[in-house]
């Protein structure tokens, strides 16, 4: 969804036509919409939907579905604990945060969090 507050004498189509020609949009279903205020709109949660379908063979079993609704602000503060208490776990040095492992991330033992999660 691309919400667009117009300024006067703005061309609707001239407008929709760069959107979709932007690398972000080009490849996926966008719908656009004119709003008074786009200031009104403004939520700090984000959602994700996601279903895709595959095949195994010749047979079409194959469904994944994810769906997450989060508070931007909220787990942006968690990400940052969560890196926080992994980077001390590590060597002195440099990492990003594919450098760490998963475990690292996480709260507690690892022990616990294995016999927990695994």
């Amino acid at each position: 969804m691309v919400y667009l507050e117009l300024e006067e004498d703005t061309v609707l189509d001239k407008i929709k036509e760069e959107v979709m020609k932007d690398p972000y949009f080009a490849h996926d279903e966008t719908e656009i919409e004119v709003v008074e205020d786009v200031n009104e709109l403004i939520d700090h949660g984000h959602a994700v939907d996601l279903t895709r379908k595959g095949v195994s063979g010749e047979t079409q079993n194959q469904l994944f579905r994810f769906e997450m609704k989060i508070n931007n602000p909220a787990l942006t503060s968690q990400i940052m604990v969560a890196a926080a208490r992994a980077v001390v776990k590590q060597k002195p040095g440099s990492y990003t945060m594919l450098d760490i492992p998963l475990i690292d991330f996480l709260y507690g033992e690892r022990e616990e969090l294995i016999r927990r999660l695994v």
